[in-house]
């Protein structure tokens, strides 16, 4: 597939689907913010609800806390009002729903960034013109599926990232960009895996702005020597913790 060049500015339609105070949701507003050429997102649809509460949890730190959701919204709108620029905010009870889709199909985006929070369904990322973009905290097509981080480091392999264009299956989609996330012992699994998510916003933000440039095209996944893989059992836990820890 190729895509037609745009303009340097980024002037494409971006929306972002995100999870209520999702740590990678608030760092995709930031980095976005903080991009040259600037990345503009012009829609935010808001997952409020029981998943979004799960993933508060599963993130949750002491070590690396983004400004909330409405603090680098608050910042993004007066970088908006500077450059003539809005943002709307839509708050759902689940991004896959009808009510989602049409406002997707309304706002007419060309790219959709995900915060990685859950699998999106075709309707919804068959809106975009260019596709739904995912980062996903493991190095693709041979960590796909949850707990990536920690089955890499079980099985002694690198720890990375992958920014992915998004289709029917499960992280098998059209690879954008990759990169290895460096760790050491002593290092929590938590940060980790906080630093593996943070490393693939940036992939993220960096594949839009290419994406618009058009100097990066999208290269199919090979299936030869891809996994999926669920969420670690207690002994491969139990086994990746002495791989972390100083004493061993």
């Amino acid at each position: 597939m190729k895509f037609v060049p745009l303009q340097s500015e980024i002037s494409m339609k971006i929306a972002l689907l995100m999870t209520e105070e999702n740590i990678v949701g608030r760092e995709i507003l930031l980095h976005a913010l903080k991009a040259e050429p600037a990345v503009k997102i012009g829609l935010v649809i808001v997952e409020i609800g029981e998943r979004a509460n799960k993933e508060k949890v599963y993130l949750r730190n002491d070590f690396h806390n983004p400004p909330t959701f409405a603090e680098a919204l608050n910042l993004l709108r007066k970088k908006n009002a500077a450059a003539d620029h809005t943002t709307i905010v839509v708050q759902t009870g689940n991004l896959n729903n009808d009510a989602v889709a049409r406002c997707l199909l309304e706002y007419s985006p060309d790219l959709i960034l995900l915060d990685g929070s859950t699998i999106i369904k075709k309707k919804i990322f068959e809106t975009a013109r260019i596709g739904a973009v995912n980062s996903h905290p493991g190095l693709l097509p041979k960590y796909r599926g949850v707990d990536s981080v920690r089955w890499a480091i079980y099985h002694g392999d690198p720890v990375g990232t992958t920014c992915h264009l998004v289709n029917d299956g499960i992280d098998t989609g059209p690879i954008l960009l990759m990169e290895e996330v460096p760790y050491e012992k002593g290092m929590s699994l938590l940060e980790i895996r906080v630093s593996a998510m943070i490393a693939g916003v940036r992939l993220m933000i960096d594949a839009v702005q290419r994406l618009a440039d058009g100097v990066l095209s999208p290269k199919s996944q090979s299936n030869e020597g891809a996994n999926y893989f669920s969420w670690a059992p207690v002994e491969v836990q139990n086994a990746v913790e002495a791989k972390l820890s100083v004493n061993t």
